[in-house]
């Protein structure tokens, strides 16, 4: 192997998990990459995302930044996947749930796309490789999505933090006042307090 690929390699196993544009921003080219892939210094995570072999992942991390590039960095882990995230809900869901805008959609079974118009850069934490939605974000996109994630998972989550004071009311009504949910947090507030008091 050449100077100019082993210099390649180290840059990119900095980068944990990369696509193809990264391979062609640092000058390898695709038939280059293809050779290394079947040399096994490369590893192809899923389409379109490699990792040089040896990639260590760290739980669901590995997951999250995955799902960053195959969404090209317009994806925010939430929904359920936040919720177990901040050890709201038992479960761990089978999919990988992310708010992404209105256009972008996808086949791949892996994710659970929530389009959303609300402003993607409120209540989002950046992490090297992923961003997720805020513990506070996190409670109020699932009354909003309450179809999808369901009334008594949206309300437990919600009462789990208030009890373990993760968070308080009032955090979660300065978030709400910043998402503009406002109304859809008042409609529900009144059995939240109902089951705060049980």
């Amino acid at each position: 192997m050449d100077k100019k690929t082993v210099s390649i390699l180290t840059k990119l196993s900095k980068l944990k998990s990369f696509t193809l544009s990264d391979v062609r921003r640092l000058g390898l080219s695709h038939t280059s990459l293809y050779k290394l892939v079947k040399e096994e210094k490369i590893i192809k995570l899923t389409r379109g995302i490699y990792a040089v072999n040896g990639f260590e992942s760290v739980g669901h991390e590995a997951d999250y930044e995955i799902a960053n590039k195959k969404f090209s960095g317009q994806s925010v882990i939430g929904g359920l996947t936040a919720l177990s995230h901040y050890k709201l809900i038992d479960e761990v869901p089978s999919k990988i749930w992310l708010l992404v805008p209105p256009i972008v959609r996808t086949t791949d079974k892996k994710y659970r796309l929530i389009r959303t118009s609300k402003n993607l850069s409120i209540g989002v934490e950046n992490y090297s490789g992923y961003k997720i939605v805020s513990l506070e974000r996190a409670l109020l996109d699932a009354l909003v999505c309450i179809t999808k994630i369901g009334e008594r998972t949206s309300k437990l989550a919600i009462i789990r933090a208030l009890r373990s004071r993760m968070t308080t009311e009032a955090k979660i009504f300065e978030m709400a006042k910043k998402l503009k949910v406002l109304k859809v947090l008042d409609r529900h507030w009144q059995s939240i307090l109902a089951g705060l008091e049980k």
